[in-house]
């Protein structure tokens, strides 16, 4: 994401919680107010805790596909190494030819990619579950229970505005992405 969206996100949030904190101000009480704003920075606190930890398995994964020190063939782009391994294909191959084709040659191929499959499935569960486990998103959700049960400790709780709380970052994203659509069309 570059600066200038992330500036524009910045700049919806800030506006929509502007407004929360006004009609909260204006038509609720103090303790609505705080409902709310508890709310919407725990819920920022997560959105933000997902993005850097999605963001930091892409990085990892993107590095354990193409290693710097990759030697890449300059006839065959890297998708056509992805989606063809064995060169099936590929402009060499000879369509006609029965040995290459015959159905040994196809089970072994088949159960060699099966055994891929399940090699990378536990590789990218290993890889996609530090993610899961990020230390952001372990205090960003440690933050909102902690703010729930203060709240609720204290007998201050308000369901109704911890839940308008929490849906300014959704809300937020949503216009933000509208506008930002809209704007690329014209």
């Amino acid at each position: 994401m570059n600066k200038t969206k992330l500036i524009n996100f910045i700049k919806i949030f800030l506006l929509v919680d502007i407004l929360v904190v006004f009609y909260s101000v204006v038509f609720e009480n103090n303790l609505f107010l705080l409902n709310t704003q508890v709310a919407f920075i725990s819920s920022l606190f997560i959105t933000s805790a997902s993005y850097l930890s999605y963001k930091r398995t892409v990085q990892k994964r993107l590095m354990n596909i193409y290693p710097k020190d990759k030697q890449t063939n300059k006839d065959l782009d890297d998708t056509d190494d992805i989606d063809d391994p064995y060169s099936l294909y590929s402009k060499d191959t000879q369509s006609n030819s029965k040995e290459e084709l015959s159905p040994e040659m196809i089970s072994k191929i088949l159960k060699e990619e099966k055994k891929h499959i399940k090699q990378n499935t536990f590789k990218n569960i290993k890889l996609i579950s530090s993610s899961f486990v990020s230390i952001y998103r372990l205090a960003a959700y440690a933050f909102l229970i902690l703010g729930f049960f203060s709240l609720s400790n204290n007998h201050i709780f308000l369901s109704t505005a911890f839940i308008i709380g929490i849906s300014i970052v959704p809300f937020s994203i949503l216009l933000s992405n509208f506008i930002f659509v809209s704007k690329e069309d014209q």
